[in-house]
């Protein structure tokens, strides 16, 4: 539940420092959570996604872009 309110401030974050063209890497075991918090952005573009198993675990690793 935390999760829901701590996303969308770090996209915050991460839309005012990752430069212009500028790419992560994020792990999250929050799929659509992290989905539907990037749909709420202009300024950042999904544009991989990795399913994984991490300890037993459903994990996505995402490559976000700074448009």
């Amino acid at each position: 539940a935390k999760n829901r309110t701590l996303y969308p401030a770090l996209i915050e974050e991460w839309e005012r420092v990752l430069q212009a063209d500028g790419r992560m890497v994020l792990l999250t075991s929050e799929r659509s959570l992290l989905e539907a918090t990037l749909r709420h952005t202009s300024a950042l573009e999904l544009t991989r996604s990795l399913s994984v198993l991490v300890r037993g675990v459903r994990a996505t690793i995402f490559v976000v872009r700074r448009r």
